[in-house]
């Protein structure tokens, strides 16, 4: 019998990203945005993956020296998901802003990977963050969370405590990450601190490499320090893009 190839839904959106850098006098242009990064992540591990909508913002970073900033331009109208339609084993959602409506996402029959990074964004504003206060369906429907640290701050305790009985990822930069899983931690610093140029898709970089290799193997652990091995080459090749 031959075993079928994971197959990924990916509710995602791309960005044409202005980059404005302290040091620099004309903003750098540059295609990004999470279902860039992601999809690059899924075809370096020959993970399949669908894209049925590819909305495209547009994105205002601003780089110094110790920060990154961003906010939205433009940004397309909320999409309405027809999740009961959807027939592959994994869903993952990783947003802009809140563009994808979750309203029915526990319809979805598979397992759900949702990054928080877009749902506690605030528009328009440089760096600002919003709380997010999804329904108890939607929290019960997410088997992995991830965020950075700040992120986490922008939902409920009790929403917190019940993703860590699950999988939840906090990413803490240049530390490493924490993983809570089956209400476990377990604290996983880096092999190496690569002082980059800047981290624009790093996040999206661990993402799409701890997705792919869970699927494969089910082993939270080894995903993460798996994903942060190709995270710091992600990073590595930033930093001899920039010599060149």
């Amino acid at each position: 019998m031959i075993k079928k190839k994971p197959s990924i839904c990916l509710l995602s959106s791309y960005a044409t990203d202005q980059i404005i850098h302290s040091k620099k006098s004309s903003p750098i242009i540059r295609q990004g945005g999470p279902a860039y990064f992601l999809t690059k992540a899924f075809s370096a591990n020959n993970i399949s993956y669908k894209l049925p909508h590819q909305p495209n913002f547009m994105v205002e970073i601003i780089l110094s020296q110790n920060n990154e900033s961003g906010r939205i331009i433009s940004a397309p109208q909320k999409i309405n998901v027809n999740f009961n339609k959807l027939n592959s084993q994994y869903l993952v959602i990783s947003s802009i802003f809140d563009e994808f409506n979750l309203l029915h996402i526990d319809q979805f029959k598979g397992i759900v990977f949702l990054d928080l990074q877009g749902y506690v964004r605030k528009l328009n504003c440089f760096g600002y963050k919003q709380k997010w206060l999804p329904n108890t369906k939607i929290q019960n429907s997410i088997f992995c969370l991830k965020g950075t640290t700040e992120e986490l701050q922008y939902i409920t305790t009790d929403h917190l405590n019940l993703q860590k009985q699950k999988i939840l990822i906090a990413t803490k930069g240049k530390d490493g990450c924490d993983l809570y899983y089956n209400g476990k931690k377990i604290s996983i610093p880096p092999k190496k601190i690569i002082s980059a140029p800047d981290t624009i898709g790093a996040g999206d970089t661990f993402f799409g490499h701890f997705i792919s290799n869970f699927i494969k193997t089910n082993n939270p652990k080894h995903s993460v320090k798996y994903a942060m091995k190709q995270t710091s080459e992600f990073l590595n090749q930033k930093i001899c893009s920039e010599i060149k």
